[in-house]
């Protein structure tokens, strides 16, 4: 029972508050006064010059919109003209230090030598494989058998009949003969 007698009162007192504002707000009503005078102001005629006063919010926009780029980008020493200058094309509106594009230059030039140098050298061993190829491809004399006759002396021999043969690893071996033709 204590909550229906706890709601009972806050839905006297919403309808207390409701009913006397509706009071409040019909008396402010029926009080206020219900001709307003209409206010005009006057002036003696006179000649002159008519000014009038206009007051807006918003954002302005230019009639022409003129986008100035450059085509490379930098650090600016100096500055030739100022805002709502008047210029036309082909004059300098601004002084880009040229310092970045002068090392850009010399960075470039030493790699041209460098590449001319590279060049010769290639061209030099180029020359030289030439030559080479020319020393290696000439015909050369041909070999003659050598003679059967040995001047090198024979080693002595471990056994004296004439059957006993020397095995073929004792010395003197046969000399080493290289195959190939070019080095």
């Amino acid at each position: 029972m204590p909550q229906t007698r706890q709601s009972s009162w806050i839905k006297w007192l919403l309808i207390l508050l409701v009913l006397g504002g509706a009071i409040v707000g019909g008396f402010a009503y029926l009080k206020r006064s219900k001709d307003t005078p209409v206010d005009f102001k006057t002036a003696a005629i006179s000649r002159g010059d008519l000014t009038q006063a206009v007051t807006a919010n918003g954002q302005l926009s230019p009639v022409i919109n003129v986008q100035v780029g450059s085509q490379i980008s930098g650090i600016i020493n100096e500055i030739k003209v100022d805002f709502n200058s008047k210029v036309k094309q082909g004059d300098v509106i601004a002084q880009i230090d040229p310092a970045t594009y002068e090392s850009s230059v010399t960075q470039a030039e030493a790699d041209l030598l460098s590449a001319k140098a590279a060049l010769e050298l290639a061209q030099i061993n180029n020359r030289r494989a030439l030559e080479l190829r020319k020393v290696i491809s000439s015909p050369r004399p041909k070999r003659t058998k050598p003679s059967t006759t040995s001047t090198r002396p024979k080693p002595p021999s471990r056994c004296a009949k004439p059957r006993c043969k020397r095995p073929k690893w004792i010395w003197p071996a046969p000399p080493f003969t290289r195959r190939s033709t070019a080095w």
